[in-house]
This record gives structure tokens, sequence and C-alpha cells, in this order.
């Protein structure tokens, strides 16, 4: 960090601050709070998502309803704070297909959250030095008005031009709210050559969390995982239409020597087939704490994504989670990972699946565990926000 200059920095996040599940942004906003002030403008729940919550629900309903409770201070881990705004609940509008009712739905619910961000603002006497809006075009017209002059840097983690969830809407908005950024950051270098923007682009690629991914030593082996009959093949992460069901299966029914566990929520009536394999296990979503118990287990971790114009993209935070855990990883061919070139082996159908897993499993040894290990240190979130902060300094007001 610059020591003489702490900023104020305002987070306005697509990723919700709460889940079970590990996110770029928020891991970003962790590191940088240790030595800035940071306010994380939350997910903004629509008001079916507050209607339909159960009271164990992770999203914040008692925060998005009471305005004067509206944010809170978090005390992190790593011994910084940072304060977490809840929205009020707006008007769904992924539902149309119509650029006027959606321009007039965005109107209303940028007027909507625009009362309570100033009033907290206001509160905090917070006057922000720099705006990260992160994957949140949905809202990128009601920055000028709320933060006027304020510099404005774009936070691309995906291509969510083709991505399913976004497909309407979000290519159009992505683009009218880039031209008037600042800079932009992406997670890879793929995404900024694919976007092609005239303003300033830097890449800061996704990291790890080593405070999680280190504490291997002397953590229980009583966890499900360790009950496998045999070799077991892990995946961490959400199980949805990235990855190659078909491959998958094929792997597996050719293998049943290994047990495959896939550790994530799964978003995708895909999976249901894959799930009835003798030799396959899904864990459900597991908070990101209880990760390396169960990553331990691991004779070798799988990043089984198909090849399209949405995965090329894609840096997965999965591959240096596992390279923590001294896992060897076998990927198939979907983006390319020049500074892990040499830490990846690639298998683009089930038969070369099958030859790199035996590989690297028979393979293996403390030496490479050790230097997979190190590797995956270099690229731990503490680093990786010296690189995205070292940006925000450049164009700080």
């Amino acid at each position: 960090m610059q020591a003489d200059k702490k900023l104020n920095i305002v987070i306005w996040a697509f990723p919700s601050w709460q889940g079970d599940y590990m996110k770029s942004t928020v891991e970003l906003a962790k590191e940088l709070a240790l030595h800035h002030r940071v306010l994380y403008i939350d997910y903004a729940y629509t008001i079916k998502d507050v209607l339909a919550a159960k009271t164990d629900s992770a999203i914040p309903v008692k925060r998005i309803m009471n305005g004067n409770q509206s944010h809170k201070n978090v005390n992190l881990d790593n011994g910084g704070n940072i304060t977490v705004l809840s929205l009020p609940p707006v008007i769904p509008f992924n539902w149309t297909s119509s650029k006027t009712i959606y321009r007039l739905i965005e109107d209303i619910n940028n007027s909507i959250v625009a009362k309570r961000i100033t009033s907290t603002l206001q509160k905090l006497d917070f006057k922000a030095d720099i705006i990260i809006n992160a994957f949140n075009p949905f809202f990128g017209n009601a920055i000028p008005k709320i933060f006027p002059g304020c510099p404005v840097i774009y936070y691309c983690y995906d291509n969510i031009a083709a991505s399913a969830w976004a497909s309407k809407h979000g290519g159009r908005l992505e683009q009218e709210f880039a031209a008037n950024v600042t800079a932009a950051i992406f997670s890879s270098e793929a995404l900024k050559e694919n976007k092609g923007w005239k303003v300033p682009g830097y890449v800061v690629k996704n990291g790890v969390d080593t405070r999680i991914f280190s504490k291997v030593t002397g953590l229980s082996k009583t966890n499900l995982t360790s009950t496998a009959k045999n070799k077991v093949i892990g995946y961490v992460g959400t199980i949805d239409d990235r990855l190659d069901f078909t491959m998958l299966e094929k792997l597996a029914c050719a293998n049943p020597q290994f047990d495959f566990h896939f550790i994530g929520r799964v978003i995708t009536d895909k999976a249901e087939k894959l799930k009835a394999l003798p030799n396959v296990t899904y864990f459900g979503s597991v908070e990101p704490q209880m990760l390396p118990s169960m990553m331990q287990h691991f004779e070798a971790a799988i990043i089984p994504f198909v090849k399209n114009e949405f995965t090329r993209n894609i840096y997965p935070m999965k591959v240096n989670e596992y390279l923590a855990m001294g896992i060897p990883v076998v990927s198939t061919g979907f983006a390319t990972f020049n500074d892990l070139a040499d830490y990846l082996e690639i298998a683009d159908n089930e038969i070369t699946f099958s030859e790199k897993l035996k590989s690297v499993i028979s393979g293996n040894n403390e030496m490479k565990k050790n230097d997979r290990k190190a590797k995956a240190f270099t690229n731990s979130w503490e680093q990786k926000s010296l690189e995205f902060e070292n940006i925000l300094m450049r164009y700080a007001g």
C-alpha cells in the first residue's frame, strides 16, 4: 500500500456479500479494506427475492427493509473493517425484452437505490475518492448522479454478453456503461481482448485465499469425503452449464476405479444424469473454510468446462485453490493459462482425460506438491489486491 494515501473506496457490487462460495469481488474488497475505507454496496435484491426469502436465507431482509439499519460494519479475519450497505428492494427487470420497458424500470430502480445510498453517505460522512463497479452495469446510469465527477473503474470478470442470465440486456448495458468509465480491470487477458474497449484496460487475474488453503495439517479426516472406497477425483465450484457433462459421464463410466466428488451448488438440470452414476457424489455447497478438509482427499482435481464463447474468457478461482493444496490439475482447453501452463494438464475428451488423470496421480510426489503450492501463493488475494490498488491509485480523486 501507498501508506501516504488512504482512499475512500465505494464498491458497487453485483456479487452479494454473503454466500457459501468464493467471489473475487468480495475477496478483493476484504483485502482493500485492510488499508482503505471501503463501502460495499451489496447486490440489489428484488421485491420478489425478499418476499420469497425464508427465515434462514442468506438474504439480509431486515437491513434491506429498514433504511435506518441498512448498513453494518464487518470486522474481517485479516484485521480490516468494511461497511456493507443493503439496498432497498428493487423492481424485477430481467423478465422483459423491451428496451422501453426496461428503461422505465431502470429509472425507477435508480431513484429507489439513490435515496438510500445518498442518505448512507451522509450518515457515514463518506466522500468517495473512487468507485469500483463490479460487473454491475445494471446500475451504471445511477453512478454519475450519486457520485458526480468521481472516477469510475469497471471490474469485468465474465463475458456478460455470452451469459444466459444477462443475455437480454447485459451486453448492451455494459457497452453503454463501459464507454463512459475511467478505466476497466479484467480478470483475464482473453476478456480484455474480447472487449476491445477504448478506455484504459488492465488485467488482474483471480487469486486464492492463502489463509484458508494453507490450513491442511491437523484437519479432521472424519468428513464424508474420506469415506470413498477408491481414489478421489475432485471438482470444486458451481455445477452449471459450463461443465461438459457428456464428457464427464463417459469419463466416470470409463474409470470405475475412481470416485468423482463434486463440491458446489447445482444450478442446472443437466447434472442429474451424472449424479446417478455409482462412482459420482455431489456434496452441495460448503463454507469456504471447510474446503481444505474435503479437498485433502483429492488425488487429482479437474476443471471440465466446455469450450465456448463464455468459458474462453474465464480465469477460474478454483485453479489456484487446487494448486494451493498441492493437488495436480487436469483441465479441458477451454481457455489459455499462459502463467500456469507448467502446472496444468490439458485434455479435451474422456480418453485423454483418463490418461492424464492416471499420469498425474502416479507421478505425483512431495516435490511437485510443494512446487504447486509455491506457485499458487504468488497468486494470493493479498498480491492481487496490491495489483488492483496500484491501478486505483492512478485514477483516484
